[in-house]
């Protein structure tokens, strides 16, 4: 009998090597709705730099097209300007485009934050 008991004490104890469950803290409501308003915030801002892409990615197409256009390459002063141009709206979209990854970044961040 007293061995038994053991027994039926040791198997109502976990064991050891379980792993402790940490609890996870609640968010307060306070915290929450700082989230939403940083999440709407985001939004707003990611929203004009998908704007202003799209604005460049059209510009871009018409100076490409200028570009592809043979006596465009007679005058030199326009042909680098047209150039120069160009090398703008490549830097403006390389810019904008790191802008647009960090913005969606930090929006899946909060959301894991509200959720």
């Amino acid at each position: 009998v007293w061995k038994s008991q053991q027994i039926d004490e040791k198997a109502d104890q976990p064991s050891k090597s379980a792993k402790k469950e940490k609890p996870t803290p609640q968010k307060s409501q306070v915290e929450i709705n700082q989230a939403k308003k940083e999440l709407r915030k985001l939004e707003e801002d990611l929203k004009q730099v998908e704007s202003e892409i799209e604005k460049l990615e059209k510009l871009k197409i018409d100076v490409e097209l200028e570009m592809a256009n043979p006596s465009l390459y007679s005058d030199e002063k326009e042909l680098k300007k047209t150039q120069e141009k160009h090398q703008t709206i490549h830097k403006k979209l390389d810019t904008l485009n790191v802008n647009w990854e960090n913005l969606v970044d930090k929006i899946s961040v909060i959301q894991d934050v509200i959720i």
